[in-house]
């Protein structure tokens, strides 16, 4: 009788030992959960990006690509569906950058840009994304790029951000170019920009590559924003011909030239 009523007991109590026992498991943390959902989302891309390269017929093809875009979109959907709850949480960081280095959804990151702004623009790291949002929107990149410089304090990320905001004035310098009211201020803080970063920052490395000698290039790009337009001088180019003898442009003035501008790496 004892072991009856012992039993009935434990019948009773067994849905709350295991509510008790599914509350004490530690819940998954943001990149443990955007994992999952990356996961999930890869199977199903796999499968599309394996039909599109066995069809031939392009309606089909054109079908499976829309397809392809969707899955990819609703990716970047969840994943920012889910950060947003949490985007307070150091673990966010990680995959905030990740959404906005993806220039593909704009809506999406521009979103994670604005989570970054208001939730980690003073970590470190953070000023990695300005250059990658300044490539997708100009206008996005330069307010990012500006926040990370006043607020962040981290060095590196001060000198990210002081490139990007120059860079991103001088392009946009270049598109009114001619219209010198508007390009003259934008020059001037661009060149502004590049020089705070050359005297503060002349020995910093952004991953492998040395920051000044980029900063210079920029500098002396400058100086032709305004002048490379029609009917105005060319201006007057010198360097080294192919047996190392040096010339200048303007030795060959009254002649048909012809320019032809390379590099390697």
């Amino acid at each position: 009788m004892r072991l009856r009523n012992s039993l009935a007991i434990l019948v009773l109590a067994w849905p709350t030992c295991a509510g008790a026992f599914q509350d004490s498991q530690p819940a998954k943390s943001i990149t443990e959960q955007a994992g999952d959902i990356e996961a999930a989302y890869q199977k199903k891309i796999d499968a599309v990006s394996k039909k599109l390269q066995d069809v031939a017929d392009e309606t089909e093809r054109g079908k499976l690509g829309d397809e392809l875009t969707a899955l990819q979109k609703n990716l970047a959907n969840d994943l920012l569906k889910l950060v947003r709850d949490h985007a307070r949480e150091p673990d966010s960081l990680a995959l905030l950058k990740k959404i906005a280095d993806n220039g593909t959804f704009p809506e999406a990151q521009k979103e994670a840009a604005e989570l970054l702004l208001a939730h980690h623009i003073v970590r470190a790291g953070v000023g990695e994304q300005a250059p990658a949002l300044a490539s997708a929107n100009l206008e996005l990149g330069l307010k990012f790029a500006r926040a990370v410089f006043e607020r962040n304090p981290n060095p590196t990320d001060k000198a990210i951000a002081l490139f990007t905001i120059g860079f991103t004035l001088k392009q946009q310098a270049i598109a009114v170019q001619a219209d010198e009211a508007k390009r003259t201020p934008l020059v001037a803080e661009a060149k502004k920009a590049f020089e705070t970063a050359k005297e503060k920052y002349p020995d910093l490395k952004i991953g492998d590559a040395l920051l000044l000698p980029l900063i210079q290039g920029q500098l002396a790009g400058l100086k032709n924003i305004g002048q490379l337009l029609p009917g105005k001088q060319v201006p007057d180019l010198s360097g080294e011909d192919l047996d190392g003898k040096a010339f200048k442009l303007s030795d060959y003035q009254g002649k048909v030239v012809l320019l032809d501008f390379w590099a390697h790496w």
